[in-house]
């Protein structure tokens, strides 16, 4: 059967009137359910490794255009493969980003959380249930089943925070060598004294065995590499001619794309970042004017604006902030696979900061 929700999409008239319905479908729908559980879902990584905007953007965007892909064959093909509860369907694409994105950028925690899994899967003393929207709970043996448990939550959220009051047990060396998960589990479990998300629990056995000090990102901010931590004249080099190159490649991108991409550019304190290229003598503020086919004076009016929020760029480009987002999305991802390694070793193996300050390529603020 097909979710009433989205009969009016698939017996729509017209293609125009279908996207008209598609789009408020994820405005107003989809979206917000997508980026609450991506919210969600990433917090549940730990206090100590907080995503940034982008990363969040990422992810969410990741599992939007999944939706938008299977939506529109939806139409294309009605009654094969009907989508029953939209809303059961967004949750396990989403989940499905969330967890890509984690394996990619955090592999040591993913590994960390098959352990525990198989452990709590197997192990009599413990229980693995899913709940509603399909989150994973776990627990002892004979809470199999029961409902979420804010106080243990509430438990599991102070240990996580105050690592000071951690036994001896929990701390180094006698977990050094962070062999079978086991026993930290089940020292949890009784201290919390209820059921709690599986992904909490992970991200304490993780802050335990301190796996996020052992392993950083697999991947870096393509502007992140332009750092400058170091005063060695071989890595300024290389900095430059990165940014020749990234300028290159975000030239070569679609004008709205550009908009959506430069004009929201902002570090991770979220101040404008678009003086990047001038200060490093890759674009002057006139061929940043000409690569988003404006005059110099526009652009120098538009400055003391930027970051521009998403709301304005969709008035200036006419069209909707979520399009707004998907466009500097698919930019990012087009100079992620043009660019995605940098041709100097040296650059590579540093992580990128300008003064720093860590450089995104824009968020969903």
């Amino acid at each position: 059967m097909l979710d009433p929700t989205l009969r009016g999409f698939v017996e729509s008239s017209s293609d125009e009137e279908a996207e008209q319905r598609l789009e408020s479908l994820i405005e107003e729908r989809i979206g917000p359910l997508v980026r609450k559980i991506v919210a969600r879902k990433l917090s549940a990584h730990g206090p100590r490794k907080a995503f940034a905007a982008e990363d969040l953007e990422d992810v969410a965007s990741d599992a939007v255009l999944v939706l938008l892909k299977r939506l529109r064959m939806l139409r294309a093909h009605p009654g094969v493969n009907d989508i029953e509860s939209l809303d059961d369907y967004t949750a396990a694409v989403t989940f499905s980003a969330c967890a890509h994105h984690l394996r990619r950028r955090y592999p040591e925690r993913s590994r960390l959380k098959n352990r525990v899994r198989y452990v709590v899967g197997r192990d009599e003393r413990f229980a693995v249930w899913e709940g509603q929207a399909g989150v994973l709970y776990c627990g002892l043996s004979h809470w199999r089943g029961s409902p979420h448990d804010a106080v243990a939550s509430g438990k599991l959220t102070d240990l996580e925070q105050t690592p000071e009051r951690w036994p001896a047990s929990w701390k180094p060396p006698a977990l050094v060598e962070r062999a079978d998960p086991a026993p930290l589990i089940a020292a949890i479990l009784e201290r919390v004294g209820g059921p709690i998300e599986f992904d909490s629990l992970v991200a304490l056995v993780a802050a335990v065995w301190q796996v996020d000090r052992i392993h950083q990102p697999a991947t870096a901010n393509l502007f992140e590499r332009l750092s400058d931590r170091g005063s060695e004249p071989e890595l300024a080099i290389d900095r430059q001619r990165f940014a020749a190159r990234l300028w290159e490649e975000v030239q070569q991108l679609p004008v709205r794309q550009r908009w959506a991409l430069l004009m929201n550019l902002r570090d991770s304190q979220g101040a404008g970042m678009l003086w990047i290229f001038p200060v490093t003598g890759v674009a002057s503020l006139r061929a940043i004017a000409g690569a988003l086919e404006i005059s110099a004076q526009d652009l120098a009016s538009l400055w003391k604006s930027l970051p521009m929020d998403d709301a304005t760029l969709a008035g200036r480009l006419t069209c909707t902030r979520q399009q707004v987002i998907n466009l500097r999305m698919s930019a990012r991802k087009r100079l992620t696979n043009r660019l995605g390694t940098p041709e100097s070793p040296n650059l590579a193996k540093r992580p990128a900061n300008l003064g720093d300050i860590s450089i995104s390529l824009g968020s969903d603020k």
